[in-house]
């Protein structure tokens, strides 16, 4: 099947998949990975048979920041009680919407512990029986009366309705399936295929569109929850609400003037890094398909943002450049917008801010050159000299930290005013305050429930939870947090943690998975499936 993993699958392999950047296809239970049916991946890539159908991230519409599904063996949906004497599991998840305080409740994997509710992961999908809001909630691609159907759903051509089953679009007329749009540009998750071109997600994997080419849903492909979507916007053709019986299509906001139209997730055919806002593309570890990486911290001109506090710039952010950019919303309304071209900042004149994208040319740079401007607010000259990699290699703005005439700054100390972790002292996570804020954390890592942007910032095995385009993201638990340990023996002397700290790399409450997600140290956890670890963090290049 090419759909994504079967998350509840993974409690009886000894193994582990992962969702990240670049990587190898993912092998699952009963599940060959993507070459085994001589399916390819765009640009030669192997494609996943594992491709996700995700419910949504919660009411919240939040989501995995950078779609990692990260995932090890010990998630079930039951977790007092997954297994029966059998060794079977048991299916008794909640669907989207549903209350949780962890993440294995839920059929998705994911817990949006704000809102103590279940969320989405397209990178997998859940089987028989269990509970589901549409289709692709499913690993069938069939939600049927809120379960999960055991049978393949319906192709586009197929006679309909059959009973236990539904069309893959979700749109029965006239006896047939039938496309969600009446003139469809490609073809939906499921559907049958014969190549990478049809689909809307870019790869036919096993003779059928797989929706999890990328760690999100891609422009035109089919959606029930907006946060499924790369561009964080899903809307049904025929102008009535999303719901379970009425599928959408997923969409993105206009990016207007702004240089760029691939938000982070999209496909970047042939390895284009042009046409992304971040100005990289690499392969998505599971599929290998090229996709635009996401930045840590703040958003970057022309990626999604929620309000302008999300944006690289933004006024009152107390980095250099600030005032410089707002979110295309604030002007267009919507949920969600871009981030604009910088404006005019509070000092006056133009500028690129700190953490913005940047013109970068060189040979340690993955795509050679950036086609961003060279105008990054500070005092060096040439302006270029204030644009450095990041740790995950976006060209970016460091006019204070890392480059030459920086001032004698060096580095920012916790608690203080930041655009990306590159700032901070120690490569710490730039992250909201309590006030949302970014400002460098005192820890090396964000431990369970505390705020991040990315994966990257969450210490190993947890995932970052956050609506599409917000840098207001939460390092979510997967499990439920294990008792506390006995009294020491030495009568009183001992760690408040249990010997774990959080500068260890691992929460020290624990909850998250046995591997660490991309961009995460990798000293503590090995890397999930389809990372390396790379100077200390799991990576790709």
């Amino acid at each position: 099947m090419m759909k994504r993993v079967d998350w509840l699958a993974l409690v009886v392999v000894a193994g582990v998949t992962v969702a990240g950047c670049g990587s190898d296809s993912v092998f699952v239970a009963g599940k060959p990975d993507a070459g085994v049916d001589g399916s390819t991946a765009p640009d030669g890539a192997t494609g996943a048979d594992d491709a996700s159908a995700g419910d949504d991230s919660s009411a919240s519409d939040a989501t995995p920041t950078d779609g990692t599904s990260g995932d090890d063996t010990g998630i079930g949906a039951n977790p007092d009680g997954a297994f029966a004497a059998d060794g079977s599991v048991s299916v008794s998840c909640s669907a989207f919407g549903g209350a949780c305080t962890y993440g294995a409740q839920c059929c998705s994997g994911v817990c949006d512990t704000k809102a103590g509710t279940c969320g989405s992961s397209i990178a997998r999908c859940a089987p028989a029986t269990a509970a589901c809001v549409g289709n692709t909630d499913c690993c069938s691609g069939a939600c049927v009366a809120g379960r999960c159907g055991s049978t393949q759903c319906l192709t586009i051509g197929a006679t309909c309705p059959v009973a236990g089953n539904a069309c893959c679009t979700g749109n029965c007329s006239g006896g047939t399936c039938k496309a969600i749009a009446a003139n469809p540009t490609c073809t939906t998750a499921d559907n049958v295929c014969a190549t990478n071109t049809e689909c809307c997600s870019g790869l036919c994997s096993g003779g059928r569109c797989a929706l999890g080419s990328s760690y999100c849903a891609q422009k035109n492909d089919v959606c029930y929850h907006a946060n499924d979507c790369c561009g964080g916007l899903c809307s049904a053709p025929n102008g009535q609400p999303v719901t379970g019986t009425n599928p959408g299509l997923c969409g993105q906001p206009s990016s207007g003037g702004v240089n760029c139209t691939g938000v982070d997730g999209s496909l970047c055919p042939g390895g284009n890094c042009g046409s992304c806002c971040s100005r990289l593309c690499a392969p998505y570890g599971p599929t290998g398909v090229h996709i635009c990486q996401p930045a840590q911290g703040c958003r970057v001109e022309g990626d999604l943002c929620r309000k302008s506090a999300d944006c690289c710039g933004a006024a009152g952010s107390g980095v250099l450049g600030d005032g410089a950019v707002v979110c295309s919303n604030t002007v267009n309304g919507g949920d969600v917008g871009v981030c604009m071209t910088p404006g005019p900042t509070t000092a006056g004149g133009t500028c690129d801010p700190e953490g913005d994208v940047c013109h970068y040319n060189s040979p340690d740079y993955t795509c050679s050159i950036s086609s961003a401007r060279s105008d990054c607010c500070g005092p060096q000259t040439p302006k270029f000299l204030a644009c450095v990699l990041d740790p995950f290699g976006v060209p970016r703005c460091n006019a204070y930290t890392g480059v030459p005439a920086d001032g004698g700054v060096g580095c920012v100390a916790s608690g203080n005013s930041c655009a990306t972790a590159t700032d901070c002292c120690g490569g710490n996570p730039c992250v909201p305050d309590a006030s949302g804020k970014l400002t460098c954390s005192p820890g090396s890592c964000q431990s369970s429930n505390q705020s991040c942007t990315t994966n990257a910032d969450c210490c190993a095995g947890l995932p970052c939870v956050a609506s599409p385009g917000s840098i207001q993201g939460t390092c979510t638990p997967i499990l439920p947090p294990p008792p506390p340990p006995p009294p020491p023996s030495d009568g009183g002397a001992g760690t408040a943690d249990g010997g774990v700290g959080v500068d260890s790399g691992v929460a020290p409450d624990g909850g998250g998975f046995s591997c660490a997600l991309y961009g995460q140290g990798c000293s503590a956890l090995p890397c999930c499936a389809g990372t390396q670890c790379i100077s200390g963090k799991c990576s790709t290049f």
